[in-house]
């Protein structure tokens, strides 16, 4: 009798635990370092799956700011490259 109820008392034990580790094997990593999300992370990037220039819901915050400081840059050097063919095709 006691061993039934021990066994009743770790059955939601046990299923806790399950959803635990299932819920952890769901948790996305980061597609630059590979470092899982934080719950916080986590949650954000599941509420908007869209990117953008600044949003990158697949990257953590370091790896996303990093993601957007190139963007930044290679926009700079678009415009820097593109500066002096308008300014030829301005002379005409």
């Amino acid at each position: 009798m006691k061993a039934q109820q021990e066994e009743h008392q770790e059955q939601p034990r046990r299923a806790g635990e399950q959803k635990r580790a299932e819920r952890e094997a769901a948790r996305p990593v980061c597609a630059g370092c590979g470092t899982k999300f934080d719950n916080d992370r986590w949650s954000n990037a599941a509420a908007s799956r869209e990117s953008g220039h600044r949003w990158h819901p697949t990257l953590r915050e370091t790896c996303e700011e990093r993601a957007v400081a190139a963007a930044d840059q290679a926009e700079r050097d678009r415009s820097e490259a593109a500066a002096p063919a308008t300014a030829e095709n301005a002379r005409g």
